[in-house]
């Protein structure tokens, strides 16, 4: 990743306090989350500890060792980051070549060649803002987790979710009651009750 001048970037927090929190840094089309505090911590420090060789590069780079090429954009990179991945600082065209020196930190498997004094202090300054986020966001170890989805289960516990044949009216199975026959008189003898029509 060739960096000339200052970097468009951007650090943002992803679910803080649970879990799956994660600290974002972008710098120009690659994505980093640091998945911890030590991460964020360790990246910082790569590059707090390549400040004196920065010292070689040169105030204003080429821009145009970064021009587009035709048919072909700038690929994005996206990398997620745990621990402490491997590191590695490397000036690269000290000497006859010093105009066209740069610095070579890779991180893990991302590797930023920095050209320039904007590409570096715009880069430090993204991880410093990374290291800071990262001290609020995650949760420290062996206290309280808020699990994604924690919530939701508690809810749904409290008050399930209606199914839509709860909510149509029960058909009753119930039936009119017969008619209880009429009671014999104890002062006389039955009698059946009148009934419509002509008698015969």
């Amino acid at each position: 990743m060739r960096l000339v001048g200052v970097q468009d970037t951007d650090v943002t927090v992803q679910h803080p306090g649970t879990d799956e929190a994660a600290v974002a840094v972008r710098i120009g089309r690659t994505l980093l989350y640091l998945h911890q505090q030590t991460t964020a911590e360790h990246f910082l420090n790569v590059w707090l500890e390549s400040h004196e060789a920065a010292r070689a590069l040169p105030v204003n780079a080429d821009r145009r060792t970064i021009r587009g090429l035709r048919g072909m954009p700038e690929p994005g990179v996206v990398v997620n980051a745990i621990g402490r991945p491997a590191s590695s600082v490397t000036i690269v065209g000290e000497g006859e070549q010093v105009h066209r020196s740069y610095l070579r930190i890779q991180l893990g498997r991302v590797a930023f060649e920095v050209r320039d004094h904007g590409a570096f202090h715009s880069c430090t300054n993204a991880f410093r803002d990374a290291y800071n986020l990262a001290r609020y966001v995650f949760v420290p170890p062996g206290s309280e987790r808020v699990l994604r989805g924690a919530v939701d289960v508690a809810s749904d516990a409290f008050f399930p979710a209606l199914v839509k044949r709860d909510l149509r009216a029960t058909p009753s199975r119930l039936r009119p009651a017969a008619a209880a026959p009429p009671q014999r008189s104890e002062s006389g003898p039955y009698r059946r009750p009148p009934t419509s029509g002509t008698a015969r």
